[in-house]
């Protein structure tokens, strides 16, 4: 039984063009190849150079004695063509590159293989070279039928530096060697800027920019991609600059008032990009400084003030604002928190839900207080077994007199300021500020002698106390009931930008919230996986959980002049 022939393919030489004439179609050649048998003589004369080293490599790799007379096929294939051959007629004067053809013996039924002059199959090689020019991109539908030239990648081809700032005052921020992408804005005054980022940078920072790259504004065949969006080019810019982790020395040299970090973290809230996720932190004890400094004198509302300092984490500024925008929104019909204009707070700014529940909870607290404050002496006085008590008259005698002084001064008062009857917390639907404006407009007096000086009245501190309660309440000392959730969230904030030194004295008040351990688990990174906690090591320190609020960040400022100082943490 003869062993298996085995296909490999051939190790061919071409030979020059020149030598290499038209393939004969005569009956011996190449197409019409046999085996070799033993009344057969090898071919010994137009044999090229090489083919007999090449046919013997091929006849090696076979493993085989009986093989194809690949010499004598070769030698037909470079023999000169007949002159009755119709492949003359139909190439005259043209050169045809001959075809090399190995002989091979297919067997059937999973046979062995072995040489039959009868059974030949012929297969040719051919080779095509891959055309990159002739690429067509299935996704591009813009230029259907196009040839692709320019595709999409990331600084892969060095681009010319600007190619669309060629507006006289144009300001081109270049923030990376290697950017491919033009997003060019303008400003109120009509100055046009082309900054030059990488696409592949945006489109991992925030989910609409993907969107964007591979949806609504796709490169197709475009040379030059450039992008033109309507957005405050100084928000543009910083969002940028924390992406690309570039920091230009004149950004760190300047302060941002209120009004740019405002417009700068709505571009981020427009584009989903998380400030968080960024390095804003080594900026953030420069911006809070700024931010506090020129909030008295800004132009930013209180809702917007408080916009910014829960994305800063000022907790300091939070406390104040939230306040503030709590005794200021009103309650619409549908029970939603509105502005003094009727418009609702979440359409003028995105916060937080946690902070629209916190801003609810303290503006029903508040009115609830000072009503409080006038129901009270109402019901005390509207009592017949109470009308000689002492709970509003101070004076050592007089105290029916004085007591129905008072309810007459406040009857008049609360029909005056419209307040009468005195409405329940529940059903109050006006502002905080605008029910402590009616209640420091009233005038309620005691028992008043006329003709008796001053310093001899007796019921001159007969008051019942109402304008005490809005003081205390409009003066920001008053404790506010913020939730654990809220309370957390800040005090990350603090510990993450390496201001919770200076910020310690603010969460004094919610020491208990914060030593709760619960609430570090709170999130997927729980503190037994991602703490300094090391299960192999006994001798772990885990008295941190008892001080939170003794212990300094730990992290690494940063001082002013973007100079990194480790300091020491201190007690």
């Amino acid at each position: 039984m003869s062993s298996q022939i085995i296909q490999a393919s051939a190790t061919l030489e071409q030979a020059d063009a020149e030598a290499m004439p038209l393939p004969d179609s005569r009956p011996d050649s190449p197409r019409s190849t046999n085996t070799k048998t033993d009344s057969q003589e090898p071919c010994e004369s137009g044999k090229p150079e090489g083919a007999e080293n090449s046919t013997a490599e091929y006849n090696e790799m076979t493993g085989t004695d009986e093989i194809v007379d690949d010499k004598c096929s070769l030698r037909s294939a470079f023999s000169e063509p007949s002159p009755t051959s119709p492949m003359d007629e139909a190439s005259a004067g043209e050169f045809v590159a001959p075809e090399i053809t190995i002989s091979v013996v297919d067997s059937e039924g999973g046979a062995s293989q072995s040489v039959e002059g009868n059974s030949l199959e012929t297969k040719s090689i051919t080779r095509d070279e891959p055309d990159e020019d002739n690429f067509l991109d299935p996704n591009d539908k813009t230029n259907d039928g196009d040839v692709v030239k320019y595709f999409f990648t990331s600084s892969t081809r060095k681009r010319s530096h600007s190619p669309v700032s060629s507006e006289p005052g144009c300001c081109n921020p270049h923030l990376h060697p290697d950017s491919d992408l033009y997003i060019k804005a303008r400003d109120k005054n009509g100055q046009a800027f082309v900054f030059e980022v990488v696409s592949t940078i945006l489109e991992k920072a925030s989910p609409k920019f993907e969107k964007m790259i591979y949806c609504t504004h796709v490169r197709g065949n475009k040379e030059e991609w450039v992008w033109e969006l309507s957005d405050n080019p100084l928000g543009l810019k910083i969002m940028f600059c924390l992406l690309h982790n570039t920091f230009p020395r004149a950004m760190l040299a300047t302060k941002p008032n209120p009004s740019q970090l405002y417009a700068f973290l709505r571009v981020l809230e427009k584009y989903e990009v998380d400030l968080e996720t960024t390095n804003f932190h080594l900026l953030a004890r420069s911006w809070v400084v700024s931010f506090r400094k020129g909030l008295q004198t800004s132009k930013l509302d209180h809702i917007q003030a408080l916009y910014v300092a829960y994305k800063l984490g000022d907790f300091k500024s939070l406390k104040e604002t939230i306040r503030q925008v709590a005794h200021g929104v009103i309650i619409g019909e549908d029970g939603s928190l509105r502005d003094k204009n009727g418009h609702r707070i979440q359409d003028i700014v995105p916060i937080e839900n946690e902070l629209i529940k916190s801003i609810e909870k303290i503006r029903n607290k508040d009115v609830e207080e000072v009503l409080k404050s006038l129901k009270e002496p109402y019901e005390y006085f509207m009592d017949a077994e109470k009308s000689t008590g002492q709970n509003y008259c101070k004076s050592m005698d007089g105290h029916l007199e004085c007591n129905q002084k008072l309810l007459g001064s406040l009857l008049s008062n609360l029909l005056q300021q419209k307040l009468f009857p005195v409405p329940d917390p529940q059903e109050y639907t006006g502002s905080f500020y605008s029910l402590a404006e009616k209640v420091m407009h009233m005038d309620i007096r005691g028992l008043f002698y006329p003709g008796v000086e001053m310093h001899k009245q007796r019921h001159t501190i007969c008051k019942l106390g109402q304008d005490t309660v809005v003081e205390k309440l409009l003066g920001g000392t008053e404790y506010l009931a913020l939730p654990a959730d809220l309370v957390e969230h800040m005090y990350l904030m603090c510990k993450r930008c390496g201001s919770f030194r200076d910020e310690r004295k603010e969460f004094e008040a919610y020491r208990e919230a914060v030593r709760d351990v619960n609430l570090l688990d709170h999130n997927e990174f729980r503190k037994d996986v991602w703490g300094w906690l090391d299960p192999d090591d006994p001798e772990t320190d885990t008295q941190g959980d008892d001080s939170l609020l003794d212990e300094d960040s730990g992290f690494i400022d940063v001082a002013d002049h973007s100079v990194w100082i480790e300091r020491k943490v201190s007690d």
